[in-house]
């Protein structure tokens, strides 16, 4: 298992109901349990339907503190919202052809 740790914010996005989801590079989390002393774990959203082993740690600031495992599967490339709305993303830029001036 591979433990990153960085402070980085993501975006939280309130659905229906009382649930949140938590928008981090382009992945989708939803939210596990929260500690005793304030830290939040997320899941992947494909935790079930893939076993996809990725998680968050996010402080009471909303900041990622740690990441935990990997994705086993590609970013989603489209969103759809509450009111049937569908929004493709834009690709994320390979790391492997971005350029360190």
């Amino acid at each position: 298992m591979s433990y990153i740790l960085f402070l980085f914010s993501g975006i939280f996005i309130n659905t229906r109901g009382n649930s949140k989801l938590f928008i981090y590079q382009n992945h989708t989390f939803r939210f596990m349990y929260k500690k005793a002393y304030g830290s939040q774990l997320w899941y992947c959203w494909y935790f079930f339907s893939r076993c996809c082993p990725a998680k968050l740690r996010i402080n009471n600031a909303g900041k990622v503190t740690e990441s935990i495992g990997r994705h086993n599967h590609d970013p989603p490339t489209c969103w759809m919202t509450p009111d049937g709305k569908s929004y493709n993303l834009p690709p994320l830029p390979d790391k492997s052809t971005s350029s360190n001036a």
